[in-house]
C-alpha cells in the first residue's frame, strides 16, 4: 500500500475524507463522502497505513463491480517481456 496519505495526515492531523464515485442508470453517479477514522492520524506508519486499507475496502465494496482492477506494478521488469502487451 502507499504510504503517502497516512504520512501526510500524520504530519498534518487534518481529517481524511473517503470519496467514492458509483454509477447509476438514473442520475449518472452518486457520490459517497466518509470521514475516514482517526487511526489514519497516527504517528505509527503501520496503524495508519491499515486504517487506510480497510476505508479503502469499505468504498470498494459498495460497488466491487465498478472498482477498477487494473494495476499495471509490473509493466517495466528489465529483462522480462511486458506480460500487459496486447499486441500478442
Amino acid at each position: 500500500s502507499t504510504t503517502l496519505v497516512s504520512k501526510l495526515a500524520s504530519k498534518t492531523q487534518c481529517n481524511v475524507i473517503g470519496l467514492s464515485c458509483i454509477r447509476d442508470e438514473v442520475s449518472g453517479f452518486n457520490v459517497h463522502c466518509s470521514r475516514l477514522s482517526d487511526d489514519i492520524l497516527s504517528k505509527d506508519l503501520q496503524t495508519s497505513v491499515d486504517s487506510l486499507n480497510i476505508a479503502l475496502e469499505k468504498m470498494i465494496n459498495l460497488a466491487p463491480e465498478q472498482y477498477i482492477w487494473g494495476y499495471k506494478r509490473f509493466r517495466k521488469v528489465e529483462g522480462q517481456e511486458n506480460i500487459y502487451n496486447n499486441d500478442r
